[in-house]
C-alpha cells in the first residue's frame, strides 16, 4: 500500500476525477487506475448488467476474461446466491459465510486464483438488487501474496462510495439522452431540464428555465441559491484547490426541501471550460406531488407505484425512461399506465398530466 500521505493525495485525486466523470467509461479510464494504485490491487473490473450476458465489462484487468467467466462459471459461482440474499452495497467477500466453500469451488481454483484474484471486495454502485438489469458493479481484488482488505480499506471505500454512486447515476442519465435524442437535441434540451452552473465559490453562472423556477431565482438569483447547494459547491471547490482531501458522502447528492412539501434532488459534478477552468454543474429533479395535489388524487386510490409512474409521466418521461428509473420493463410500465388512466378516467397521458396540474 502507498504511504499514508500518498494515500491521502490519491483519495483526493480519486474524488476530483469521480466528480468530474460523466460516464462509466470516463470512470474506467480516469478513476479505476487510481483505485488500483491506492489499494495495490492484483485485478479489477468495472461492469454493468444490461444485456443477455451476465456481465458487460467496461474497464479493468479482468475485462478480457469476463466473457469466459460469464459462459463457464457465472451460473455455478457460490458467491452470487449469498450476495443476492444480503444485497450489501459493499461486500467484503472473505467475511461471507460461504467463503470456505467458495475456496473449494471450481470458480475459485480454476478461474479466479489463476488470475491472482483471491481476496475480493465488490461494490454495487446502483440502488438496485444484485445483478439485475441496470446494476453497475466494481470488483477489486488482491492475491494471496498480499493481505486481505481490512478496516483501513473499508474506511477509505466508505468515503469514496458516494462519489462512485453519483458517477453511475450521471452515466445512466447520459445514456438516456443518447438513446432518445441526437447530441444537438440533447444540448438544446438542457433548457427544458433542471440544470444550473456555479462557480467553485457557489456563485451562479447559468440556470435553465426549469431550474430557475424550482429555485425561485429572480434578478439573477445570486442571493437566492439554497445554502445547502452553495455549501456543497464550495466543498467541491475546496477539493479542486487541494484544501481538503475528502468530502462528506452526501456532498454531491443533496436534498433541498420545497415550500410545497416536495423534495428537490440535486446531483453535483465538476466540469471544465475550454481553457481548463473548473466549475460545477448541478442537475435537479423534483420528487413527488405537492400536498394539495396528493389530496386531490386520494379518491382515485392509486397505489404507491402508480403514483411514482404518474409523477414521471407528468415530467414528460417516455415509457423507456420510466422503466430505467424504476428498473422495470417497458411492458410493465405500460401496464401501470393503463391502470392509471383507467382509475383517473382519462384516455391519454396528456389528459392525466393536465388533471394532475389542474388548479
Amino acid at each position: 500500500m502507498p504511504a499514508a500521505l500518498t494515500k491521502q493525495r490519491l483519495v483526493g485525486e480519486i474524488l476530483r476525477a469521480s466528480h468530474e466523470a460523466v460516464s462509466l467509461e470516463n470512470f474506467g479510464v480516469e478513476v479505476l487506475p487510481l483505485l488500483d494504485n491506492l489499494f495495490d490491487t492484483s485485478a479489477s473490473l468495472l461492469y454493468r448488467c444490461d444485456g443477455p450476458a451476465p456481465l458487460t465489462p467496461i474497464s479493468g484487468t479482468l475485462m478480457e476474461c469476463c466473457p469466459q467467466y460469464g459462459r463457464d462459471y457465472y451460473s455455478i459461482d457460490p458467491l452470487h446466491p449469498e450476495e443476492r440474499r444480503l444485497n450489501p452495497p459493499i461486500s467484503y467477500i472473505s467475511r461471507f459465510p460461504v467463503w470456505k466453500s467458495y475456496l473449494r469451488s471450481a470458480v475459485y481454483n480454476d478461474f479466479m486464483h489463476r488470475r491472482d484474484a483471491d481476496y475480493l471486495v465488490h461494490l454495487r454502485l446502483t440502488d438496485t438488487d444484485y445483478h439485475v438489469p441496470g446494476m453497475v458493479g466494481l470488483l477489486l481484488a488482491r492475491s494471496t501474496r498480499q493481505s486481505d482488505f481490512g478496516k483501513a480499506e473499508q474506511t477509505i471505500l466508505n468515503r469514496l462510495f458516494g462519489a462512485f454512486q453519483a458517477v453511475a447515476k450521471r452515466s445512466a442519465r447520459l445514456q438516456e439522452k443518447i438513446d432518445l435524442t441526437s447530441a444537438l437535441e440533447a444540448m438544446l434540451d438542457a433548457r427544458c431540464r433542471g440544470e444550473i452552473a456555479l462557480t467553485l465559490n457557489g456563485g451562479l453562472l447559468w440556470a435553465s428555465k426549469m431550474a430557475a423556477e424550482w429555485l425561485n431565482l429572480r434578478g439573477g438569483g445570486r442571493d437566492k441559491l439554497p445554502p445547502a447547494l452553495i455549501a456543497s459547491t464550495r466543498q467541491l471547490g475546496d477539493l479542486v484547490r487541494g484544501k481538503i482531501l475528502s468530502l462528506n458522502n452526501n456532498a454531491a447528492q443533496i436534498t433541498i426541501p420545497q415550500d410545497d412539501g416536495r423534495r428537490l434532488q440535486a446531483q453535483l459534478r465538476l466540469a471544465r471550460t475550454a481553457t481548463g477552468a473548473y466549475f460545477v454543474i448541478a442537475e435537479l429533479e423534483i420528487e413527488g406531488f405537492s400536498p394539495e395535489t396528493t389530496r386531490r388524487l386520494a379518491p382515485f386510490r392509486l397505489t404507491p407505484t402508480e403514483i411514482k409512474v404518474l409523477d414521471l409521466i407528468t415530467q414528460g418521461l417516455s415509457d423507456r425512461e420510466i422503466g430505467r428509473k424504476l428498473f422495470v420493463s417497458r411492458p410493465t410500465v405500460r401496464t401501470h399506465i393503463g391502470r392509471i388512466l383507467e382509475k383517473l378516467g382519462v384516455s391519454s397521458r396528456l389528459q392525466a398530466a393536465l388533471l394532475v396540474h389542474s388548479p
